[in-house]
């Protein structure tokens, strides 16, 4: 079966007729006893409430309240005051900002939980999806990895999912054609986001291209407002919208869950745990993690993520029967690896291991005994020292795993898309995004394999008709 998340970007705080689109679409929704996720920016939550829209808000009680960040595309975005050598100054202020979006949005729409956070169009920096778990939020919709088959990433300690689906784009250009052409690609998959965005069915290009490409364009509050659609085009929409909602429900291989209902199922991976024979497991097949050119049919996501071995080897060495894996943060700058065969003694890598107890990050260089060496050798000496070896030799090799196995990774760039400004460079941001791949492993527990006959790279028919998630 397919679970089907229906994900709304909400997000347009210039234009007030963009509300009408929220009101209709929530409206539809209700009637037909289907929860949405309504994923809303601070501003315009604020927005709705300085404007009395007590009708969208009361609305909105019978669904899922999620987050868009606190301005969206207002510059500088969260990627660009991030793109900053200082780690604490992003983090600083992406922690400032975005709580009190959080914050704005839990008091308009009177929530407790939010449980996802999409990002604006594609800006992503690992402080964000670090950051929203530490505010609260546990899934981090949107994400960078694509082609994932409906499944989700475990990366910087957030459940990361895809959007598979732009269902206001395909109803625009197909009605609901296009819909009927999608079935049997959609029900291949997992699971499947649908991602629509309220005001693009009213109007007819973004708002924020107007008022924030490659900068801000206006004064805030004087905004520009796009040309909005004919009525007939916007009424076809929603027809074509109602009867989109109605044949995935005629359809048994299709369910409808919100974030909360993939958060609750996901918690029970916190039962996890890395025994000393698992360790074991995932220690002798540590080199393939690091090839290079591994066939993309391959998935390349271990069970357990890179960093929860590095942790679950510090505490087995220091005599531990198992390990509950824990959050780490993944490097910060590039790790370094040795530049030679180095051997080691047992007591000097266990001593090594004492002083990574407390450790809440990876660090990109181990002192053992007189020497440096990297994270990878680190584990690689470890399994060796619990194979009864003493002492241990490690030789030169990658301390990066092959990202390219990783649904994509190797695809994603922030500079020259969305509405960067020419000046944002992205000296760091897509480079610290690497930098934690030490972070990411599969959704499920260890155990669970992927559903018979859904492939790894398998893509939703329809594709935005711009490179952007908005």
């Amino acid at each position: 079966m397919t679970e089907v998340v229906l994900s709304f970007d909400t997000e347009d705080y210039a234009a007030p007729d963009s509300d009408e689109a929220i009101l209709e679409l929530s409206e539809i929704l209700r009637s037909q006893g289907v929860k949405g996720c309504f994923n809303f920016v601070g501003e315009l939550a604020s927005m709705l409430a300085a404007r009395k829209r007590n009708d969208i808000i009361g609305s909105l009680d019978f669904h899922e309240i999620d987050y868009h960040s606190l301005r969206h595309s207002h510059h500088p975005t969260i990627a660009e005051y991030c793109d900053n050598e200082s780690w604490d100054a992003g983090w600083k202020r992406f922690m400032d900002e975005e709580s009190r979006g959080v914050n704005l949005v839990k008091s308009v729409f009177q929530r407790d939980q939010l449980w996802a956070a999409v990002p604006p169009g594609n800006c992503i920096a690992a402080e964000a999806v670090y950051g929203y778990p530490e505010l609260g939020i546990p899934i981090y919709s949107g994400s960078l990895f694509k082609d994932t088959g409906g499944r989700g990433i475990w990366f910087c300690n957030a459940l990361n999912l895809e959007n598979n689906c732009y269902i206001d784009d395909l109803l625009l250009r197909e009605g609901i054609n296009g819909v009927r052409r999608s079935l049997d690609s959609w029900a291949a998959l997992d699971r499947l986001i649908v991602c629509c965005h309220p005001n693009i069915i009213i109007h007819k290009m973004f708002w924020d291209r107007l008022n924030f490409d490659g900068g801000n364009l206006v004064q805030w509050g004087e905004w520009k407002l796009p040309e909005k659609r004919s009525e007939g085009a916007i009424r076809r929409f929603f027809a074509d919208f109602r009867a989109f909602i109605g044949v995935l429900k005629a359809k048994p291989e299709f369910t409808f869950l919100t974030y909360e209902d993939i958060w609750r199922s996901a918690r029970e991976e916190k039962r996890r745990t890395i025994t000393r024979e698992k360790l074991m497991d995932q220690l002798r097949t540590l080199d393939s993690f690091f090839e290079a050119g591994r066939s993309r049919k391959d998935s390349g996501v271990l069970p357990y993520s890179l960093a929860e071995l590095f942790k679950a080897g510090v505490n087995i060495l220091l005599g531990a029967d198992e390990h509950a894996p824990e959050a780490l943060r993944g490097f910060l700058r590039e790790p370094e690896g040795v530049s030679k065969r180095r051997v080691l003694s047992r007591s000097a890598l266990v001593r090594a291991a004492a002083s990574l107890k407390n450790a809440s990050e990876i660090p990109e260089k181990i002192a053992v005994g007189g020497a440096h060496i990297g994270p990878r050798d680190f584990l690689e000496a470890a399994k060796q020292v619990l194979e009864g070896g003493d002492p241990v030799a490690v030789f030169p090799k990658p301390q990066m795993p092959d990202i390219s196995r990783f649904h994509r990774f190797e695809d994603f760039r922030l500079k020259g898309t969305w509405v960067y400004p020419r000046s944002f460079e992205d000296r760091w941001v897509t480079k610290r995004l690497r930098l934690q791949s030490w972070t990411i492993r599969r959704e499920g527990p260890p155990e669970v394999t992927r559903r018979s006959g859904a492939p790894d790279f398998l893509r939703c028919d329809s594709t935005p008709s711009t490179p952007d998630n908005r």
